[in-house]
């Protein structure tokens, strides 16, 4: 077996996937640090406490946010997620996800990925 290739294309160790590929953390949302408040109603909210995106090489991601409720002053807190394709253009990257084909385009700038989705400004950081 030929380890060079990659589903039988030549593998480049400085593909552009690689630059993509890794653990991605979010800092912030729309210029604020999480946690992110989604929805809030009086003292009922929805918050965003934490999202990681983790990216292979070859162009799949999968994603894991994390979501504080506060309803009539009970804390539950749930783990959402999903999963999807990205490509790489230049600096330019889509995310298209599985769970409800929305998309997502960002820019990468070495260790930060600033994503803009359904109107909001998505900042991560690479671990």
């Amino acid at each position: 077996l030929d380890t060079s290739t990659r589903h039988g294309l030549e593998h480049d160790p400085a593909a552009p996937g690689d630059a993509v590929a890794g653990r991605w953390t979010l800092q912030s949302i729309n210029g604020t640090p999480l946690p992110w408040v989604v929805l809030q109603s009086g003292a009922n909210k929805i918050e965003v406490t934490a999202d990681v995106l983790t990216a292979t090489g070859t162009g799949s991601f999968t994603q894991v946010t994390t979501v504080r409720n506060t309803l009539n002053g009970l804390v539950t807190t749930e783990t959402r997620s999903d999963a999807g394709i990205y490509t790489l253009n230049g600096n330019a990257v889509t995310f298209v996800f599985n769970g409800n084909g929305s998309s997502g385009t960002g820019v990468l700038n070495g260790n930060t990925l600033n994503v803009g989705v359904s109107g909001s400004a998505f900042i991560y950081r690479k671990q």
